[in-house]
């Protein structure tokens, strides 16, 4: 089942909206905006109990009102940048051919793009072997064998020109895709370095959602208009099956261009 310039400032996010728009902003800057590890599909909402009907009572425990309850989409910022630098150093393995038996290990599965040079790649790794389109939208509709939620990554800014690494992966067959946006707008990234830049100089610098709004706030005021958001438009996905198994090898699959 599923279960340019990176620097200090790195965010990862599991698939919200509000952030995603950031996240498609400052990315190229030093970014990671990614669904990593076990992506979780919606629940529908219970239906209320017919008029005079008792509601089922649950099992499970009341919730402890003494602990106040994480604020929706909030970042541990700290944590998942953490859990990205764990990412480039399996993918750094990789290249090296030094990886040994860590993806077992770990119950990690490696994708390859192998293509680079895009602003942002994003990833989908499907439970069975499935033919999920080509274009953004199909890739978005497919919804794999039924057996596990889909699990997805972005990845952005230097991160965008390494493999993904899928997390909670356990044996069993799995279809991986990748689909590339378009390049970055290479005076956005001049700017956009040197509003990071002089920020982090800055001794009460703090690596936080509100910082990476400032840079992406002062970046447009200096170009004086919106920046670019990558766009997928137009874009085709490579697609690959494979078998998880007990060997590591099976834990990397390669897009090969068709």
């Amino acid at each position: 089942m599923l279960s340019r310039r990176t620097g200090s400032i790195s965010a990862v996010a599991s698939g919200v909206d509000h952030l995603r728009a950031l996240c498609t902003l400052v990315s190229p800057l030093l970014v990671v905006f990614a669904c990593g590890g076990a992506a979780t599909e919606a629940k529908p909402e219970p239906e209320p109990a017919a008029d005079g009907d008792a509601a089922e009572k649950s099992d499970a425990p009341e919730p402890d009102a003494t602990k106040p309850e994480a604020p929706a989409g909030k970042l541990d910022i700290a944590a998942l940048g953490a859990k990205m630098e764990e990412d480039r150093k399996l993918t750094a393995a990789y290249a090296a051919g030094e990886l040994g038996d860590r993806l077992k290990e770990g119950r990690f599965l490696l994708v390859d793009p192998t293509e680079g040079g895009a602003a942002m790649v994003q990833y989908f790794v499907y439970a069975g072997e499935v033919d999920p389109g080509k274009d953004i939208a199909s890739l978005k509709g497919e919804k794999g064998d039924g057996q596990a939620a889909v699990a997805i990554i972005l990845l952005g800014g230097e991160d965008s020109d390494r493999p993904a690494i899928f997390r909670d992966i356990d044996p069993g067959v799995y279809t991986a895709c990748a689909i590339a946006s378009s390049p970055d707008d290479p005076e956005e990234q001049r700017v956009l370095a040197e509003v990071s830049a002089e920020l982090e100089a800055k001794p009460d610098y703090k690596l936080s959602a509100a910082s990476l709004k400032e840079v992406a706030a002062e970046t447009e005021r200096r170009l004086g208009r919106p920046m670019t958001k990558p766009s997928f438009d137009g874009a085709e996905a490579r697609c690959a099956s494979a078998t998880v198994s007990d060997d590591p090898a099976s834990r990397i699959i390669v897009l090969k261009k068709d």
